[in-house]
């Protein structure tokens, strides 16, 4: 019995180191720049039962969805204004996770990743690439995302030109827009009209659109 013990036991544990997976750093970091935000990188390194990579597609989902209410109904969309950060959280946490893969030296990949699958990585250039790219997209994103939020929190919207005294036509509705809302709050009225012309409100004058209704 004890001759059975050891023959059992020692090629058992061979097995259970041998028969791992190699994991690719530059795929891991490629999956996440393209990916990343569906959780592809997550499912390539720790199979489908990964609860955090299953998270991240209601977060684009509901990001993307964002997106859309803000093209339609504007900036001042209470759905739209909080599904947009999390477009942006996924989107940063994606290209986080790009730049910390190809950042990560490869023998502490395989030391993370790679133990008893016989193999050992060689990046190369493949991986500083998807770095470039990710720093790239992240400058990018971070930029058009500071601009957004300095034009919608220090500029006053037209929304709020209305309520603070803007000077517009006497005939204009209490329905200024600079996107569909304009004509989705003409729509129905049967003399209601776009009209285009210039709004101001304490010392700021911006290029509007309202509706004239009568």
């Amino acid at each position: 019995m004890t001759i059975v013990f050891l023959q059992a036991d020692e090629p058992r544990s061979k097995l259970d180191t041998m028969t791992k997976t190699f994991k690719s750093k530059t795929r891991a970091a490629t999956l996440a720049l393209l990916f990343g935000v569906v959780g592809a990188h997550r499912f390539y390194l720790r199979g489908w039962r990964d609860v955090l990579g299953w998270l991240h597609l209601p977060l684009f989902a509901a990001g993307v969805w964002g997106v859309a209410r803000f093209v339609d109904f504007g900036e001042n969309d209470v759905i739209a204004e909080i599904a947009l950060p999390l477009l942006g959280l996924i989107v940063g946490v994606a290209l986080f996770q790009a730049l910390l893969i190809g950042l990560t030296s490869d023998a502490r990949w395989d030391a993370r990743w790679n133990v008893g699958s016989g193999r050992y990585s060689s990046s190369g250039w493949g991986a500083v690439l998807v770095v470039v790219f990710a720093l790239l997209i992240g400058t990018a994103a971070l930029m058009g995302a500071l601009a957004f939020g300095l034009q919608h929190y220090f500029q006053p919207g037209l929304g709020r030109f209305a309520g603070m005294g803007a000077k517009g036509p006497a005939s204009s509705s209490a329905c200024p827009a600079v996107n569909r809302r304009c004509a989705a709050c003409c729509k129905g009225s049967p003399s209601g009209k776009t009209q285009s012309g210039q709004i101001s409100a304490n010392g700021t004058s911006t290029k509007a659109r309202w509706c004239m209704r009568g």
